[in-house]
């Protein structure tokens, strides 16, 4: 558990009254962490496309694809200590997407938007761009139309 600096203790007693409150933090599941990451990206994802940001919407959308997937899986009984084992899914959305398609068939083929992504997704390139000279990308508004419809898919496997 994170502990307060002693400045911010100080600061929180002098607003309540000589009282620090307590701090607590009950962390989620990976079921409530992943949907609350894979909403807020496919936001992140809708906001960015509208400005037309190509790389920076691809980047969101392969990280809120991954806590999706992640989510869905977990929901069907797939442990926390597996989603997060490199050498069983690691970042690796087309492996994502197969199991969790098994887990809830409605997900369909795996769509073009995201086999784009794959690739540089598991190597790292969308986060640090310094293998390549240039890449392909599918267009701003297809990643985040394909999150709004992965994130519908998520929605109604936690449901």
């Amino acid at each position: 558990m994170p502990q307060l600096s002693k400045a911010l203790q100080e600061k929180l007693a002098a607003a309540n009254g000589g009282v620090v409150p307590t701090l607590r933090i009950t962390p989620p599941d990976i079921r409530q962490g992943g949907s609350f990451v894979a909403h807020s990206l496919a936001r992140a994802c809708m906001t960015l496309a509208a400005v037309n940001d190509i790389f920076s919407t691809c980047f969101v959308g392969a990280q809120g694809a991954e806590a999706a997937l992640k989510a869905i899986l977990h929901r069907h009984g797939v442990s926390v200590e597996y989603l997060r084992n490199r050498n069983k899914f690691g970042h690796d959305l087309a492996k994502l997407w197969d199991a969790a398609r098994v887990k809830h068939p409605p997900l369909g083929d795996f769509p073009d938007w995201l086999e784009m992504l794959a690739g540089p997704h598991v190597e790292f390139q969308l986060r640090y761009a310094d293998k390549y000279h240039g890449m392909s990308y599918p267009g701003a508004m297809k990643v985040a139309e394909g999150m709004r419809e992965l994130v519908a898919h998520m929605d109604q496997a936690l449901s």
